[in-house]
């Protein structure tokens, strides 16, 4: 399916060159571009290129680079809401554990509800400030330590290896990663600049029309073309997680490797399956 529309795109990308190149440099020059027999496809060829780039990311990161100006920074750890967390409040000098577990969801938010175990239950709410929030990943504590409430938001916690939860929704930690913003900044400025070579250095448009015609070009992939391309890419990447957690590659045990091998005998040996 995308190898498919990659050979689509390089088509029908290397045509509107040949085509669109031929029009505008007749039109606004005194010949057209010469050779366009190799120019248009060497030009389709590196965009194509590109293309595959993207849609490699967005395979293996669904949702995150399907549009590469509507980003988002954030990386999601987890977003499961909890059965039951342990929260630390501080009452006079003393900080004590409190358990709360989740009774039900809200029909029209569809948000978790949870009360408080013990003689004097109290509903969590989403202002909640304590002095910290305890989750249990694989088994194990992880402790979100209170920050600083700014104004207006919710109350934030931080765990010690730098994830977030906010009072509002617990289960849902994240992280703020910068890198994706200068990787965003470099893709989008990349783009620009394979279209101005293209146009400029193959196209043989002056550069000051090769310019004006990458910034626009590259406006209207990013905004509408882009994001129609990328979700196929992203959906199976989706599509490829799913299958893979629901059915792990198992390794193949010979026979009688750790079961009979005589002819007549049981099929059903117990041997220990190895998953990778």
């Amino acid at each position: 399916m995308l190898v498919l529309l990659l050979i689509l795109f390089a088509v029908a990308i290397t045509v509107l060159l040949w085509g669109g190149t031929l029009f505008l440099t007749a039109y606004i020059y005194t010949e057209p571009t010469p050779e366009l027999y190799w120019r248009a496809p060497a030009a389709g060829a590196a965009l194509t290129l590109f293309l595959g780039v993207l849609f490699l990311l967005s395979y293996n990161a669904p949702g995150r680079y399907e549009n590469l100006i509507l980003f988002t920074i954030e990386e999601e750890k987890s977003k499961e809401y909890p059965k039951r967390f342990e929260v630390e409040k501080k009452v006079g000098n003393k900080v004590q554990r409190v358990t709360y577990a989740l009774e039900k969801k809200d029909a029209k938010t569809g948000q978790p509800i949870y009360k408080s175990t013990g003689q004097s239950p109290s509903v969590w709410g989403p202002q909640e400030k304590v002095e910290a929030i305890i989750l249990k990943e694989d088994g194990k504590e992880v402790r979100f330590k209170a920050l600083p409430v700014e104004q207006g938001g919710y109350p934030r916690y931080e765990s010690e290896d730098g994830w977030l939860m906010t009072s509002s929704d617990v289960g849902r930690v994240f992280t703020y990663r910068t890198g994706y913003f200068w990787g965003y900044v470099f893709l989008n400025l990349f783009h620009i600049g394979l279209w101005f070579v293209c146009l400029w250095l193959l196209l043989r448009f002056q550069w000051a029309h090769a310019l004006g015609l990458a910034l626009i070009i590259w406006l209207v992939m990013t905004l509408m073309i882009l994001p129609m391309l990328l979700k196929p890419a992203g959906d199976a990447g989706r599509d490829g997680a799913k299958t893979q957690a629901a059915a792990p590659w198992v390794v193949p045990i010979a026979r009688g490797e750790c079961g009979p091998d005589t002819p007549g005998e049981a099929v059903w040996w117990d041997c220990e399956v190895s998953s990778v």
